[in-house]
C-alpha cells in the first residue's frame, strides 16, 4: 500500500483532479486520509465508478446505493486485512469492532484492527493448545 496525493492519483487513473477532490469530499475514496494537511489515497484503490464493475459478484445484486457504499467499504477493508482471504474469520473479527469505530477510521486502520483481533485470537489459541499438550 502506497499513499499518493490526490493529484498523483488523478494522473495515474487518467482523471481530472477536481473530480478526485469531489469524490474525496463525498467519501467515495475509501482509503483517503489526511497527512500533514494533505489528502492522500492508496494508489491501488480503484476509482469508485470502476470498482463496481470489477469487484462485485452476484451477492451485490439488488443492493440500494447506501448498501452498495457499505459493501464497497467492507470489500476495501477485506482487501487490506491480512486475514481477509478467510471470509468467516474476517467477518467475525470485523463484527468485534463497534460500528461507530469502523465508520470513524479509514479502511486501512480498520483492517489493522481486524488483523490485531485475529492475531490476538491466534496467539491465545496456540498458547491454550500448548498448555493442553496438543
Amino acid at each position: 500500500m502506497a499513499l499518493v496525493s490526490l493529484s498523483e492519483y488523478a494522473n495515474a487513473h487518467g482523471l481530472k483532479v477536481t473530480n478526485v477532490r469531489t469524490a474525496q469530499r463525498r467519501g467515495k475514496l475509501l482509503t483517503a486520509v489526511k497527512q500533514h494537511g494533505v489528502w492522500m489515497v492508496d494508489e491501488a484503490e480503484p476509482w469508485y465508478m470502476e470498482r463496481r464493475k470489477d469487484w462485485y459478484t452476484n451477492e451485490a445484486d439488488g443492493l440500494t446505493e447506501g448498501e452498495m457504499d457499505a459493501y464497497d467499504r467492507v470489500l476495501m477493508i477485506r482487501h487490506y486485512a491480512q486475514c481477509g482471504q478467510y471470509g468467516e474469520t474476517f467477518a467475525k473479527c470485523l463484527d468485534a469492532i463497534p460500528a461507530d469505530v469502523q465508520e470513524a477510521l479509514p479502511a486501512q486502520q480498520v483492517a489493522a484492527l481486524v488483523d490485531a483481533i485475529h492475531d490476538s485470537y491466534e496467539r491465545g489459541y496456540r498458547a491454550g493448545m500448548a498448555e493442553a499438550g496438543l
